[in-house]
């Protein structure tokens, strides 16, 4: 990832020798859905796994540097989160005793991401952009919430139910992705933008039993305070 960082801003520094560039800030909304499908080894007849989906944010820098009139190298660097929840609920009666739970759990994925697009001007402020993704997980945090009731013979015991865990293990360390957007240069360098991220490797390390890609919606606003 290292090397990966001193590549994408050498090129741009290179890039920006010969050309006009521009350095600048920016900021905005994601929004994070997942693809999920049943891995290789996961048991016959089992139930297809359900992707969660929500919202979260990125913050970060970008270097924009012309190749030609029409062609520019745009290299980013951004924090970025990825937001889910989903509601669980079971009602299972065995051997007289029934157990009700009713939960609720929210996780939030945290990565440094690396867009390096290659863009083309479609007039002198609207522009589309594609390019390769790279993603460093930073974080995990899982948090679950609800209530577990049991009834017996005897009587009803309810619990509450209140766990949060902070931790990557099991997750493959760094995404590749692909990127696709549009763009929106105003004269006074404030940048408007939308893309899509489509991950092309797994969540997880193992995909035996599930495998998940992650998709981010982003919308973003920057502001270019150097530039040529």
């Amino acid at each position: 990832m290292r090397k990966t960082l001193l590549l994408v801003f050498g090129l741009g520094a290179v890039s920006g020798l010969f050309a006009q560039s521009n350095l600048g800030a920016k900021a905005g909304f994601n929004y994070h859905f997942q693809s999920t499908s049943k891995g290789e080894k996961a048991p016959v007849g089992s139930v297809e796994p359900e992707g969660t989906d929500g919202p979260g944010f990125h913050v970060g820098a970008f270097l924009q540097a012309d190749l030609s009139d029409k062609v520019f190298l745009r290299p980013e660097l951004l924090y970025s989160t990825r937001m889910a929840s989903s509601q669980q609920s079971s009602d299972i009666t065995l051997a007289g005793t029934r157990t009700v739970i009713d939960q609720e759990t929210k996780g939030t994925l945290t990565y440094l991401e690396v867009p390096v697009l290659l863009g083309i001007r479609l007039s002198d402020k609207f522009s589309v952009h594609a390019g390769p993704g790279f993603g460093l997980v930073l974080g995990n945090k899982v948090s679950v919430s609800g209530t577990q009731a049991v009834t017996t013979p005897e009587g009803t015991v309810n619990t509450s139910l209140d766990a949060t865990v902070s931790s990557t293990d099991g997750l493959r360390p760094v995404e590749i992705a692909g990127l696709v957007g549009f763009g929106y240069r105003m004269d006074s360098g404030v940048d408007l933008g939308i893309r899509y991220w489509r991950g092309f490797t797994s969540l997880e390390e193992n995909t035996d039993f599930s495998k998940t890609n992650q998709n981010v919606v982003q919308l973003s606003i920057g502001y270019a305070f150097l530039r040529d």
